[in-house]
This record gives C-alpha cells, sequence and structure tokens, in this order.
C-alpha cells in the first residue's frame, strides 16, 4: 500500500529535473545536449502548468511512501477542462525503488483518479529516450498518438475498460 503525502514546489522542482535528467552522464554528448533540452523543456512546462504554483487549481501533486516510511517517488496530474481529460503531467519512481513494481502501482492510481473524476482519457507526454517509461505506458494500455521533436504524446482510452 502507498501513503501520499504532500509536496513543496521546490520538491516537486526536484523531482522534475531527476525525472528528465536520469542516466544523462552515461549519453554521448549529442544526447546528453538533447536530454539537456528535455530538463529545459520540463521545467517551462512546470511553470506553465502551475501559474500559481502548488495552489494552481485542478492539479494534484503528491508524494508516495510505503509501509516503512521509504519514499517511493510522485506524481503529477491536471485535469484539462477545456479538453476533458486527465494529464498525467510527471511521474517519478526513485532510483533505488525501480524494479518493484511500484510504476505500475503509481499509473493505477492515475487510472483511479481519471475514472472518479468521470474522465474518459488520460493523456501525457514522454521524452522518447525514456524507454523504460514507454514501456511502462504501454502495458498500461497507452498508445502513441502524436510526435514532437523531443518527445511522444500518449493517450488511454478509460472507456474501454
Amino acid at each position: 500500500m502507498l501513503i501520499e503525502r504532500e509536496m513543496s514546489y521546490e520538491q516537486l522542482r526536484s523531482y522534475i529535473i531527476d525525472t528528465t535528467s536520469f542516466g544523462i552522464e552515461e549519453l554521448s554528448d549529442a544526447e546528453r545536449e538533447e536530454r539537456e533540452l528535455c530538463v529545459k523543456q520540463a521545467k517551462e512546462d512546470m511553470d506553465k502548468l502551475l501559474p500559481e504554483g502548488m495552489n494552481t487549481v485542478n492539479n494534484k501533486i503528491k508524494e508516495y511512501v510505503d509501509e516503512d516510511g521509504e519514499v517511493v517517488g510522485a506524481l503529477w496530474t491536471t485535469v484539462r477542462k477545456e479538453e476533458d481529460y486527465l494529464l498525467l503531467a510527471m511521474i517519478h519512481v526513485k532510483e533505488e525503488q525501480r524494479g518493484k513494481g511500484y510504476g505500475k502501482k503509481l499509473m493505477d492510481l492515475v487510472i483511479e483518479e481519471a475514472k472518479e473524476k468521470g474522465l474518459e482519457l488520460v493523456a501525457l507526454g514522454v521524452y522518447k529516450t525514456n524507454e523504460t517509461a514507454i514501456s511502462l505506458y504501454k502495458k498500461c494500455g497507452f498508445i502513441i498518438f502524436d510526435e514532437e521533436d523531443l518527445r511522444y504524446a500518449m493517450l488511454r482510452q478509460l472507456n474501454e475498460d
């Protein structure tokens, strides 16, 4: 069982940087430059999606811990009222917690939240270099529906469940 707790803007920003820069030291110079663009884009996205900081309406930003109080990771979702869908703005599983099924558990929480809010669509953006995340999303029923320079847009229809 995962327990959710509040997070500060600074903690969220740290998660965003960790998520987009993970493994950067192992990349070639060209790949590292592309990943640095991803980090820059992620920070800009964060500022755009949270114009009022953590008080911006329709956002759920939580850190998750296990039964022993160990931090597992974090989720940030936002309801996009104008298009009537749930956007997964960020998911992060701490490096030391990976491979334990927490990514799937966090994704299940996202799907559950969308259903509770009566939404039939969940969307997310994922950087093309993040093959692990892309694999997780596909296992959770997401498909790629659009492509940008650095990332894919993925979605999952919930009314098919």
